[in-house]
Protein backbone atom coordinates (compact mmCIF):
# COMPACT_ATOMS: atom_id res chain seq x y z
CA UNK A 1 0.00 0.00 0.00
CA UNK A 2 1.04 3.25 -0.69
CA UNK A 3 1.56 5.85 1.81
CA UNK A 4 -0.88 7.76 0.61
CA UNK A 5 -3.53 5.50 1.04
CA UNK A 6 -2.47 4.66 4.27
CA UNK A 7 -2.82 8.79 5.14
CA UNK A 8 -6.17 8.77 3.83
CA UNK A 9 -7.28 5.64 5.71
CA UNK A 10 -5.70 7.25 9.12
CA UNK A 11 -7.66 10.62 8.19
CA UNK A 12 -11.00 8.42 7.91
CA UNK A 13 -10.43 6.46 10.74
CA UNK A 14 -10.25 9.81 12.89
CA UNK A 15 -13.20 11.16 11.22
CA UNK A 16 -15.24 8.06 12.35
CA UNK A 17 -13.89 8.27 15.68
CA UNK A 18 -14.76 11.90 16.08
CA UNK A 19 -18.28 11.65 14.67
CA UNK A 20 -19.43 8.50 16.87
CA UNK A 21 -17.69 10.16 19.79
CA UNK A 22 -20.11 13.33 18.93
CA UNK A 23 -23.37 11.16 18.41
CA UNK A 24 -22.72 9.41 21.65
CA UNK A 25 -22.47 12.68 23.66
CA UNK A 26 -26.07 13.49 21.47
CA UNK A 27 -27.14 10.54 23.12
CA UNK A 28 -26.05 11.50 26.42
CA UNK A 29 -27.54 15.14 26.54
CA UNK A 30 -30.96 13.64 24.83
CA UNK A 31 -31.42 11.23 28.44
CA UNK A 32 -30.92 13.58 30.86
Amino acid sequence: MSPEVISLANNMLKLFRRIRCLSNQKRKSLQT
